[in-house]
């Protein structure tokens, strides 16, 4: 009997302890609308700046935005929300996990969905990071352009575009965010 009382004890001392290593994210409920919103409402609160350096074509531009209108500043990222009826059939969905990582790919099934390939990374139920890769072609031009977000640091955007009877256009976008101390 007092075996038997022991093994339990020890069953529900065990049971009980939770391990340090264990991934938080095991019960994480992705919404890509969710967490943009959520990060859109963290960089309003945080009143921070970005600063932005554009280059185009050889060229480059730096700006400073001291009241950024973050909407429009994410929108080609809130763009690659897939997570809606239209796109709900078009779209293969692999989830991993590294570490306290949670990793979701989204690729295309065929070659029509202009959004190519969707990867977010969730660190302990918080975004962290947006990639994607888009093409568009048409009769008129051709759109390739990569997406990278860092959540609360800034964006790259890096792309070339070919209208017909002219020359590419290559661009390269860089924001950082600056967060007031």
């Amino acid at each position: 009997m007092k075996i038997l009382t022991f093994i339990a004890c020890c069953f529900l001392l065990l049971s009980g302890c939770k391990d340090p290593n264990a991934n938080d994210n095991a019960d994480f409920d992705f919404n890509y609308a969710i967490l943009l919103n959520k990060e859109l409402d963290d960089l309003k609160k945080s009143e921070a700046t970005i600063e932005k350096k554009i280059y185009y074509q050889g060229k480059s531009e730096t700006k400073t935005l001291d009241m950024p209108e973050w909407e429009k500043e994410l929108r080609p990222f809130v763009e690659c929300n897939i997570q809606t009826p239209a796109f709900d059939k078009l779209y293969s969905e692999e989830k991993r996990t590294s570490g306290d990582s949670l990793i979701y790919t989204f690729k295309a099934k065929t070659e029509k969905p202009e959004i190519r390939v969707l990867e977010v990374i969730i660190v302990r139920q918080q975004l962290k990071i947006i990639e994607a890769s888009l093409f568009k072609k048409n009769s008129y031009f051709t759109l390739n352009e990569s997406l990278l977000y860092r959540a609360g640091e800034g964006y790259r955007i890096k792309g070339s575009q070919k209208m017909m009877l002219a020359a590419e256009t290559v661009y390269r976008i860089e924001a950082k965010f600056k967060v007031p101390s």
